[in-house]
């Protein structure tokens, strides 16, 4: 829309409000995509837990970041935002500092 063309302020709600709407239904489908991402990241590690003692508790705590991302995302479809309890959920599911201090050090490559 040019500066020039007038709009009425109905016309300027429901611009506002269908540009919200796309935004929360972006946020809906990355939640969803990251919710995904995170089933696949646990069935790997249940694959892998003979042999990586931390797989299992790295499997649940996917479960869980999987979990709470589908409540986010249902409520972003509800065109709300997620709980606090839900935000904290993701929050809590992140690898701690201890964590990604070992995950970087056996992805490091020595040096030669």
């Amino acid at each position: 829309m040019s500066t020039d063309e007038a709009e009425t302020p109905e016309e300027h709600r429901a611009r506002l409000a269908a540009r919200q709407h796309a935004q929360f239904d972006l946020m809906a489908e990355n939640a969803e995509a990251i919710a995904r991402v995170a089933d696949e990241s646990a069935t790997i590690h249940d694959q892998i837990g003979d042999h990586l003692p931390s797989a299992a508790a790295h499997a649940d705590r996917d479960r869980q970041l999987a979990a709470a991302e589908r409540a986010a995302a249902a409520a972003f479809r509800e065109r709300e935002l997620p709980s606090p309890e839900v935000r904290a959920a993701i929050r809590n599911a992140r690898p701690g500092p201890e964590e990604l201090a070992q995950l970087r050090n056996t992805t490091e490559k020595p040096d030669r």
